[in-house]
C-alpha cells in the first residue's frame, strides 16, 4: 500500500565519501545515489557494494576501470556494473560528472 505525505519533498544534503564524490540517502533503504564532480587527470574509486549498480555520465568524458577491463565513456552514457566490482574513474575533460544509483547499504546491513 502506498502511504502520502502532504507538503514540499525534503531536499537531501549528501556528505562527502572521498574528495570527489558525496553520497546521498533518501529516507529508505532501496537505493543511493553517488554524485562524482572529477577534474581532468583526477582519479576516485567507487569501492565495491554488495549489489548492483548503474552509471550515468551526464557530462564530459573519461576512463572506467575494473580489474580486467577498461572503457571510455562519455555524457549520455548509461552502464551496468554487477554486484561486488570496485570501479576506478579518471576524468579526461575539464569537468566529468557521472552518478551511481543502487541497492542502499543500509540495505544489507539488515540482512
Amino acid at each position: 500500500m502506498l502511504t502520502y505525505k502532504l507538503g514540499y519533498p525534503e531536499i537531501l544534503k549528501g556528505f562527502p565519501v572521498t574528495p570527489y564524490i558525496s553520497r546521498y540517502l533518501p529516507p529508505f533503504d532501496e537505493f543511493e545515489v553517488d554524485h562524482c564532480d572529477l577534474p581532468t587527470g583526477k582519479s576516485t574509486v567507487f569501492p565495491a557494494i554488495s549489489g548492483p549498480s548503474v552509471y550515468l555520465v551526464i557530462e564530459g568524458k573519461g576512463k572506467l576501470e575494473t580489474g580486467s577491463s577498461q572503457l571510455l565513456v562519455n555524457g549520455g552514457d548509461i552502464l551496468f556494473v554487477p554486484a561486488h566490482i570496485e570501479i576506478h574513474v579518471t576524468g579526461e575533460s575539464d569537468v566529468m560528472k557521472l552518478y551511481r544509483g543502487g541497492v542502499s547499504s543500509r540495505f544489507f546491513q539488515t540482512l
